[in-house]
């Protein structure tokens, strides 16, 4: 953001690095899209986030992460209305942040029966989305919203928005990586690595697989040539990382 008037206050700096740090981590119980959701919406000042992973095979959104938001909202997104919403395949055609009221006028949004139905009663007036993106492919998204009384999202928010936002894409493209990097694995194998890296010692995982002792020190040897590893630390920490959503 090297805009002047998108210069972050003190308290923000620390909620956006915070974020960029956390993302970094393998030890954290939050998937790197909590972890952005929860920046994005404090740095924002949104009322209600929904945010949902894009499923290419089937051709729908799933997987919800939502704040301020009743669980049965998303639910009911998923299950009915995905594919009659009006607004989501217009928003999700622009390559960056952006206003709702910016490719729907207030007036024809506010006529809508999505918004009507579905938006109005949780006070989702003044919204943003941003689709996030590898290449062609949609791996996430978020849609932030305020209330009716409270103000417009700013051009401030929205190179907020995106300038996080690409933090969480090179995320989500390591985890990708690391997730086609353990189909070299056999599959004897990926259930060590598992189990190493929930902590099993290796007397645990000859007791759990029902294998003897050389053999998992041969399984595990494989482990670290294979993906790269040095010791049992790093290939715990690389599980681990991989199995984030």
């Amino acid at each position: 953001m090297n805009d002047s008037s998108c210069v972050l206050t003190s308290a923000e700096l620390d909620t956006f690095a915070g974020a960029i740090f956390d993302l970094g981590q393998s030890n954290t119980d939050r998937s790197p899209r909590e972890i952005v959701a929860r920046a994005l919406f404090d740095l924002t000042h949104a009322e209600r986030l929904a945010s949902y992973r894009w499923d290419a095979k089937t051709g729908k959104y799933h997987k919800p992460l939502l704040i301020n938001l009743n669980p049965q909202h998303s639910q009911h997104y998923i299950d009915v209305l995905q594919h009659d919403d009006p607004i989501t395949p217009m928003m999700r055609n622009q390559r960056t942040a952006t206003r709702i009221q910016d490719v729907v006028p207030l007036q024809d949004f506010e006529r809508l029966a999505f918004y009507n139905e579905f938006l109005r009663p949780d006070e989702m007036y003044h919204g943003v989305n941003v689709f996030l993106r590898t290449g062609s492919d949609v791996l996430c998204d978020f849609r932030l919203f305020r209330g009716p009384k409270s103000p417009a999202f700013s051009r401030r928010d929205l190179l907020m928005i995106d300038s996080m936002s690409r933090y969480l894409v090179k995320t989500m493209e390591l985890e990708q990586s690391n997730e086609g990097a353990l189909d070299i694995l056999t599959a004897r194998e990926r259930e060590l690595a598992k189990l190493v890296a929930r902590g099993c010692t290796d007397a645990d995982i000859q007791r759990i697989l029902g294998i003897s002792f050389s053999t998992v020190r041969t399984h595990m040897a494989r482990c670290f040539e294979k993906l790269g590893c040095a010791n049992r630390s790093e290939l715990a920490a690389f599980i681990s990382h991989r199995h984030r959503h």
